[in-house]
């Protein structure tokens, strides 16, 4: 649930002489960026690409491990930048080819005239191709989900939109074929800091389009991918401005969509099942449901009873990130789920594996037992050997 990425040096690969790591950092950096690193003076020798506000996700090497690009998340699909001339080209005619779709390449031949990419979107799980670059003829060879029948698959698209104080966000909405305006699904991610949704194909929005509804996943501030200020902004904004960017990116979505928000509810794991919850609290009267998936119900009992939470520097981070239990106590109990139980006037669902040890299964029982002295039980789900999401 909380990450520090600013002292990381994630190493992609060695320059064909073996004189250079290749790898992605922001240390003293606004954003992730592409560098290389000299063993030898244990130093950076060069930023080798950089994109503001935007984090480079991982480099791009040829057969001969020459660095030939980088790849990064623009829009929610991965873009790949190339360094060469020829490259470029190919990436333009890639683009042209598979049009909203993320295409990424497997492999390439050494002439660099046969490949093999992988072309993937919201409504579309990964095929490959094999590209004749000269030719310009794309042929396809296998699909990760032969048995999806594609053509029922929901669409998914990014928007831009600016949250209550004015900071530039992004959200998808991802809406089933079906004419009409449709219930909505408020989708939000876990983490809550250094992860991102993107415009990947996800089983679990396209289980919920399925079914009739509209499913909106929201990348606010604290996400991953914009940089560093953007990551930042999240920090001990658990419950309150990140909650607040969820609820400007509804309204956002409500005047472009045909989307029903008389009929609302909240789903998600992890950092995403205690943002439902808190959101019913928030707005009681906006919500019909609300459920959560291995979620914190109080943010006091995460500290003593989590894998990070038992290692001192996993435990600074959170205090970093989250907040500190001795100094902000009032705050955490404040946008806890557990201490306002009498404010989830919703129905509720409550769903966690008993091997969770990122956030224990106390959690659950916590809320699930005061609701129902409450007069509220909720549905509780209770999985046994699963762990943290129960993936």
């Amino acid at each position: 649930i909380a990450r520090d990425d600013e002292e990381r040096f994630d190493p992609e690969g060695v320059s064909s002489d073996g004189a250079l790591i290749y790898g992605i950092t922001e240390k003293g950096r606004a954003q992730k960026e592409l560098v290389a690193f000299d063993p030898v003076t244990k130093t950076i020798a060069r930023t080798v690409f950089s994109k503001p506000g935007i984090d480079v996700v991982t480099a791009l090497f040829d057969d001969a491990h020459n660095l030939i690009g980088a790849a990064y998340y623009q829009g929610g699909m991965l873009v790949s930048e190339y360094f060469d001339a020829t490259a470029s080209a190919q990436a333009r005619l890639l683009t042209e080819a598979f049009s909203g779709k993320t295409v990424v390449v497997g492999d390439r031949s050494r002439d660099g005239r046969q490949l093999l990419v992988w072309v993937e979107a919201g409504d579309q799980p990964a095929q490959l191709y094999h590209l004749d670059a000269v030719k310009r003829e794309a042929v396809l060879i296998d699909e990760s989900k032969p048995d999806l029948p594609v053509a029922a698959l929901a669409p998914s698209k990014a928007f831009v939109f600016k949250g209550h104080d004015g900071t530039p966000l992004e959200a998808f909405i991802t809406l089933p074929r079906a004419p009409g305006r449709h219930p909505l699904i408020l989708f939000p991610h876990g983490g809550p800091i250094g992860i991102s949704d993107k415009l990947h194909y996800d089983p679990e929005v396209q289980f919920l389009a399925s079914l009739g509804y509209a499913v909106l996943r929201v990348n606010f501030r604290g996400s991953d991918g914009y940089g560093k200020a953007f990551r930042e902004k999240g920090h001990r904004n658990l419950g309150t401005a990140i909650e607040d960017d969820i609820d400007a990116a509804i309204g956002a979505a409500a005047a472009q969509y045909p989307v029903d928000t008389a009929r609302m509810c909240a789903v998600g794991t992890s950092y995403g099942g205690y943002s439902s919850m808190i959101m019913a609290i928030r707005w009681p009267s906006r919500f019909r449901c609300a459920v959560t998936i291995a979620g914190v119900s109080d943010r006091i009992l995460f500290f003593t009873a989590s894998d990070g939470g038992r290692i001192k520097s996993a435990r600074a981070i959170m205090e970093k990130v989250i907040g500190n239990p001795h100094t902000d106590l009032a705050a955490m109990q404040a946008s806890s789920p557990i201490y306002q139980y009498h404010e989830l006037k919703v129905p509720v669902m409550i769903v966690h594996g008993t091997e969770d040890v990122r956030v224990d299964l106390e959690h659950a029982r916590r809320l699930q037992r005061m609701l129902e002295i409450d007069g509220r039980p909720p549905v509780g789900l209770v999985f046994e050997k699963e762990g943290h999401g129960m993936e």
